[in-house]
């Protein structure tokens, strides 16, 4: 689940439409979403709670898109930024990427589109940060090394078996059909539907052999999915002698 903070143009009512649909859509996929006026001008910039991830919503002008990201950037703050916004705004990729923005995307846009752009951006953030996933108590994830620990003993992996178990990760209690798993981590041309069933078998076996039974869970007509993640530091983990890492502390 990720927290939202959509940033609404200083008129949200000619946005309003629209901000609810993004608001709804992302709702759906279990993310928890707020929506902020820039009315008041820019001083909340500097207070605003924690929030993985705002959403910068350009209408009619993009200006204060621009000067507040700006704004933002320079205060000091870290949350990745996805701009949404009208192509007859005017504003362009590389303008944002220069004002300190993550990613932009263009109306119009199907309804899937930005819920989509969430998870990759959540996806990037981890693997560049120094977090690591600890999965049912029992498997550490480890989005940097690609390593994963399993009670405490290291598990070899295939490019694509890692590459499930830390999608999953990231979307802890959604559900995930083998068609959407194979459109999001397969090459159209390297598999089918059938290469993620076999693939994920051998996945559940392999952790089962280290104690680990039924971490990914799966419900015929539903997908496959892990119910219980937990966000941690890389310090916390290394620290912390409770969780059972086999990686070396003393780095």
């Amino acid at each position: 689940m990720v927290s939202v903070l959509i940033i609404a143009p200083p008129d949200p009512v000619e946005a309003s439409g629209k901000l609810d649909a993004i608001r709804h859509r992302l709702s759906a996929h279990g993310h928890t979403v707020q929506v902020l006026s820039t009315e008041s001008g820019g001083s909340f910039l500097g207070s605003l709670p924690a929030f993985d991830l705002l959403i910068f919503f350009a209408v009619s002008t993009a200006d204060w898109v621009l000067g507040l990201l700006a704004d933002y950037r320079r205060s000091g703050g870290e949350t990745p930024v996805l701009v949404v916004c009208h192509e007859e705004v005017g504003l362009s990729k590389s303008a944002v990427l220069d004002a300190g923005g993550d990613a932009i995307i263009f109306n119009p846009y199907s309804k899937d589109d930005i819920a989509v752009r969430v998870q990759s951006l959540m996806e990037r953030k981890y693997r560049t940060s120094d977090k690591i996933f600890v999965v049912e108590d029992t498997i550490i994830v480890d989005p940097q090394t690609h390593q994963i620990w399993c009670n405490g003993e290291s598990v070899a992996l295939g490019g694509k078996e890692y590459k499930v178990i830390e999608f999953l990760s990231l979307h802890p209690g959604q559900s995930f059909s083998c068609r959407q798993l194979f459109v999001r981590l397969w090459e159209p041309e390297q598999g089918s539907e059938d290469s993620v069933r076999t693939l994920v078998m051998k996945l559940r076996r392999k952790l089962a052999r280290l104690g680990s039974t039924d971490v990914i869970k799966n419900s015929y007509g539903v997908g496959y999915w892990i119910d219980h993640v937990k966000i941690r530091s890389r310090q916390e983990v290394l620290s912390d002698p409770s969780i059972n890492f086999g990686g070396d502390r003393n780095n």
